[in-house]
């Protein structure tokens, strides 16, 4: 292992898989930190394994350096990442307030979930207030699952259901507000739609 940071960290970058590979195992051996910043190219590296090396070094390593040091997680355009960044909220304290806020509104409903755990936590009663009315189903059933709310909120999640049957509003709703899945809804009786499912003309009921 190199005593000088700099030349170790210079070895994440060359072409050679294998010295790249030797870098990355060395600064996981004996423990350096300081090296996270080297990281952060490699999560946009063509090569999955270095890209979950990156991860890896940040989960491990971002929370000695503070909440900004787990942006690069953040601001990814790969879901993957950002969900792994978005976990690593609990790893902080009151200064990640404003980036869980933040990510409430980040496109995927995990990362929102996320951030939602985190505020149930740590953000306190105006917290739980913006997660009662948040858009996201998934997320503000979250917070109604937590004991101990103010009655004005328990009543709000009791009321907190769609009008209209579960076949035509709820299901949308979960598939694809909470997942993001994309359906084409088709209306039936049982035996139609199980005949339909037999034939290959329905993927489930």
């Amino acid at each position: 292992m190199p005593t000088d940071l700099g030349r170790a960290m210079q070895r994440l970058t060359p072409r050679d898989i294998r010295t790249r590979r030797r870098a990355i195992r060395d600064l996981y051996e004996h423990d350096r930190p300081e090296a996270l910043e080297g990281f952060v190219a490699l999560l946009n590296d063509d090569d999955p394994w270095f890209v979950a090396k990156a991860v890896e070094a940040h989960r491990k390593w971002a929370p000695l350096h503070g909440v900004e040091a787990f942006e690069p997680l953040l601001n990814h355009g790969d879901v993957g990442v950002r969900q792994a960044g978005a976990n690593l909220l609990e790893s902080f304290g009151m200064e990640a307030m404003d980036t869980a806020r933040r990510l409430l509104s980040d496109a995927d409903a995990a990362v929102q979930q996320h951030a939602a755990r985190w505020l149930i936590k740590n953000g306190g009663e105006s917290a739980h207030a913006e997660l009662a009315v948040h858009p996201n189903v998934v997320v503000r059933r979250t917070l109604f699952t937590r004991t101990n709310l103010p009655s004005e909120l328990l009543e709000s999640g009791l009321n907190d259901r769609p009008a209209g049957s579960t076949s035509d509003t709820y299901f949308p709703r979960m598939l694809d507000e909470a997942l993001g899945v994309k359906f084409e809804r088709r209306n039936g009786g049982w035996s139609d739609l199980g005949g339909q499912l037999q034939d290959g003309l329905l993927d489930v009921i």
